[in-house]
């Protein structure tokens, strides 16, 4: 017999045992997404929520849009997204929040307006000559 023959019916063999091997009921894989919450807290009355992806989407369309949510303790539409800073663990809203700030309070405070000196201290200062 021809040896290309006889190699073509072993891979011919190997590719039908491996097809029927495979084409058993194949199992359903389970949804392995990790489920996330988000914290939320309410300005209002400081109740504090956290929102799986599925009670976002619902709070979304109660409101009919984006935050602020309805509370459900107070019932007022104050349900912010709550942050929390990753080096300090300090809690804080947002700038999307009225009085909210953009960073973390504690380790980014908000600077202070510069204050032009008066015409008193600028007099005061000394004034050195240079050559």
């Amino acid at each position: 017999m021809n040896p290309k023959l006889i190699v073509a019916l072993v891979i011919f063999a190997a590719a039908v045992l491996i097809f029927f091997l495979n084409s058993g009921d194949a199992e359903e894989l389970p949804d392995s997404t990790p489920s996330i919450a988000t914290p939320y807290k309410c300005a209002g009355c400081d109740n504090k929520v956290e929102l799986s992806d599925d009670q976002y989407f619902a709070k979304r369309e109660e409101v009919g849009g984006e935050p602020p949510f309805i509370c459900s303790a107070c019932s007022k539409q104050q349900l912010y997204r709550l942050y929390i800073c990753s080096f300090c663990s300090t809690e804080f809203f947002g700038a999307e929040v009225p009085g909210g700030a953009a960073g973390c309070p504690k380790c980014n405070p908000p600077q202070e307006e510069y204050v032009a000196p008066s015409g008193e201290e600028k007099q005061k200062r000394r004034r050195v000559r240079s050559f």
